[in-house]
């Protein structure tokens, strides 16, 4: 015995089958009966951009200099394998989906950060 909704998904399944399977309309087919061959090559032609396109796009995207950062590295390999082999760690996160290396890599990423500033220091 099947449910109503077994029926009703199983109608849809042949409907959309039909609907599917059947050629498209002239209506429902791209047509090009505005565009001219000459619109079609210029559209793909291969284009140039002068000099002074070139310049005032360089000119636009110029950001000021940060300021000098000191980088610092991190060996996120040996910091994420310590907190892996804690115990607390892991009774900590031992009910979260997510596999515990990963969690301790974002943690490390997290940590090493700083936000506030926009500066990362990996």
């Amino acid at each position: 015995m099947l449910n109503q909704h077994t029926v009703t998904a199983e109608a849809e399944e042949r409907r959309l089958m039909t609907h599917f399977s059947a050629p498209l309309n002239e209506q429902e087919k791209c047509s090009g009966k505005h565009a001219t061959k000459e619109a079609g090559v210029a559209f793909f032609a291969p284009r140039k951009l002068s000099p002074t396109t070139i310049n005032s796009k360089t000119a636009n995207n110029t950001m000021p200099q940060a300021t000098t950062m000191t980088a610092t590295t991190t060996n996120f390999c040996k910091a994420v394998a310590t907190q892996v082999e804690d115990a607390t760690f892991k009774e900590k996160h031992n009910a979260k989906s997510a596999p515990l290396a990963m969690i301790a890599f974002a943690g490390e990423a997290v940590e090493k950060s700083d936000q506030s500033k926009g500066q990362f220091c990996f």
